[in-house]
């Protein structure tokens, strides 16, 4: 059970100090959560705005795969969406051949990319655009209303469900592309979010309590599959989160203003300089990045048990997180306050 008298909350003030000496804060664990009490600057970053598509006015990001291919929307100025990848910073359309209202949501290991256009799931392979759903599909996944929410690198896809007519009525889905197979999982209360589905198969998410009284209450609770332990601190709790899943089945999961990483055998709290706006994000080598109160960038590494600062230039102030791939690239959402310049961000190790 994680004992918060042990790691006492830091101010944002001490944390402030701490940073602007670009000094250690201290050994004796009362300034750290787990004993990781060094603050320190990481390593420059180079930072780059994604740009929108030639003539659209905006663009948003959903997802990074490994090789820094970045996938997600672009927007006209009316406001209807198109599906993009960027590829170094540059902004490609994928096909559409119906000229559709769509994105793209998801992009594995091998390129292949998840997304919607006009309302029906897609791939994009190589280049070339194919529907998800085929003749073989079972009919009940032609009456969920829920997009797909990602696809891994063994070519599984998943989908949230939401169904009213027909049993199970609420739920998710696995498509297995390799093996044309389906599988289904009942939920016992509509899911508002499937967080994070690993390369294993593993998947959690989150679910609506029912209400006293009956209806879908403001209350939810985590839902974990496939093996998924939660860290023991966060079990039976109705105000966690899961915010990522890596491919050991560790799980990084808060509740607004406490951070866990790990699983039910073994956690570290990161609730000291992961408690700001946005979401924290983990990869397979056990770094965590989240926003910290101050709206900058914080890595945590578990092999040195160290906090840093991410050195991510002048101005830069973030509100989400949407990947860390294992290479240490970070996807984002920030505005830098000198400039005024905002949107998604992909910020790159240097050297």
């Amino acid at each position: 059970m994680f004992d918060r008298a042990r790691f006492p909350i830091l101010s944002r003030g001490a944390l402030a100090a701490c940073i602007l000496a670009a000094t250690a804060c201290g050994s004796d664990g009362a300034l750290g959560p787990g004993g990781h009490v060094i603050v320190s600057k990481t390593d420059a970053y180079s930072i780059v705005v994604l740009p929108p598509l030639a003539g659209d006015a905006s663009a948003l990001a959903s997802d990074m795969n490994e090789s820094g291919v970045i996938v997600g929307r672009s927007f006209a100025t009316d406001g209807g969406g198109r599906p993009v990848q960027w590829v170094a910073g540059h902004a490609t359309a994928l096909a559409d051949p119906s000229n559709s209202a769509g994105g793209a949501v998801s992009v594995n290991a091998h390129g292949t990319i998840l997304g919607t256009i006009d309302s029906t799931a897609v791939l994009w392979i190589n280049g070339s655009i194919d529907t998800v759903m085929h003749n073989g599909s079972p009919q009940w996944i032609n009456d969920s209303t829920e997009p797909p929410s990602k696809i891994n690198d063994r070519g599984q896809i998943l989908f949230p469900l939401w169904l009213h007519e027909t049993e199970p009525h609420y739920g998710f889905m696995i498509y297995d592309l390799p093996a044309d197979a389906w599988t289904l999982v009942p939920l016992p209360n509509p899911p508002p979010g499937i967080v994070d589905f690993n390369n294993k198969g593993q998947a959690i998410g989150v679910y609506h309590v029912l209400a006293i009284g009956g209806g879908h209450g403001p209350q939810q609770d985590t839902m974990e599959y496939g093996g998924v332990s939660l860290p023991s601190s966060s079990i039976g709790g109705l105000h966690w989160n899961p915010l990522d899943l890596t491919d050991s089945s560790e799980v990084l999961i808060g509740d607004g203003g406490s951070v866990l990483f790990g699983t039910a055998a073994s956690s570290v709290a990161l609730n000291q300089f992961f408690g700001g706006p946005g979401a924290a994000r983990a990869n397979n080598n056990d770094v965590v990045v989240g926003t910290g109160p101050d709206s900058s960038l914080y890595l945590w590494r578990k092999s040195a048990n160290v906090t840093e600062l991410v050195n991510a230039g002048k101005g830069w102030k973030f509100d989400d997180v949407l990947k860390l791939n294992d290479n240490g690239a970070i996807l984002a959402h920030g505005q830098n306050v000198n400039t005024g310049q905002s949107g998604s961000v992909v910020l790159t190790p240097i050297g």
